[in-house]
């Protein structure tokens, strides 16, 4: 599994009426499913063939039970999301990749604090990055330069290699094919314990904070649209509740 950088979950509701006959129980079930899509963004959205699960899977799970309706998820590539939202064929964005504006209307309460940078170095490196000037003549791994760090973004001057995610990123860390590893921090974190690598790397003490919280985004094309209200009180009362800090821990922390 590799992380993309970028989370979209998209959620279809539709609602039954009159009870239906057997024959069309099965379809009457799907019209009332919560159908989320979700690209594989550990520790968002965690995909294994069919299987999905991660931090948001759990949290439209409660969602749907606060709205009486079931949820399956649908494993996407990240384009093919963000297609599906702006053509409102899908409702609901996990909110980690920009989108026009125009296209989604974002929803209240956040579900969690985005991620930052977070730089990783060998257990046994000397090296240690203090601040910013520490990481010029290292070699860096990154799987998307991070936009919400604009400063390393741009910079040319850093030998920066690209990957296909922070799992090649860490490995080619311990290999000793790099100096350092640059990565979304919760992404980076679940990597560090699903690879069972914390004794053999070390977070280092400069990094670059997230800023302001990830939101869900309901597609304004949608059929469903107006649906979004009564998706934000599903979140406000699973926030009163504590119950979406239960979830936010279980995967964050």
């Amino acid at each position: 599994m590799a992380a993309r950088g970028v989370l979209l979950l998209a959620v279809v509701v539709g609602l039954a009426v009159f009870p239906l006959p057997a024959a069309a129980t099965e379809d009457a079930d799907n019209a009332t499913a919560l159908t989320a899509a979700a690209p594989d963004a550990p520790p968002y959205s965690i995909v294994d063939g069919e299987e999905v699960a991660g931090l948001l899977p759990d949290l439209l799970t409660a969602v749907g039970e606060k709205l009486g309706v079931s949820v399956r998820f649908q494993p996407c590539q990240d384009g093919e999301c963000r297609q599906m939202i702006e053509a409102g064929t899908v409702d609901l964005s996990g909110g980690l990749t920009p989108l026009d504006r125009e296209s989604v209307d974002w929803l209240e309460p956040s579900y969690a604090p985005r991620s930052g940078t977070a730089f990783f170095v060998r257990a046994d490196s000397p090296w240690r990055i203090r601040e910013y000037g520490d990481l010029h003549g290292l070699r860096i791994a990154v799987d998307a330069e991070p936009a919400r760090f604009p400063r390393f973004k741009a910079d040319n001057s850093l030998d920066k290699r690209e990957t296909g995610g922070p799992q090649e990123s860490l490995l080619l860390l311990v290999r000793g094919e790099v100096e350092v590893v640059a990565c979304p921090e919760a992404a980076c974190g679940w990597y560090v314990k699903a690879l069972r690598l914390s004794g053999r790397v070390r977070r280092c003490v400069y990094g670059h904070p997230g800023e302001g919280g990830l939101r869900l985004g309901s597609s304004r094309a949608s059929p469903r649209a107006e649906l979004a209200g009564e998706f934000s009180r599903a979140l406000s009362e699973l926030r009163d509740s504590g119950r979406l800090e239960e979830i936010r821990v279980r995967w964050l922390d």
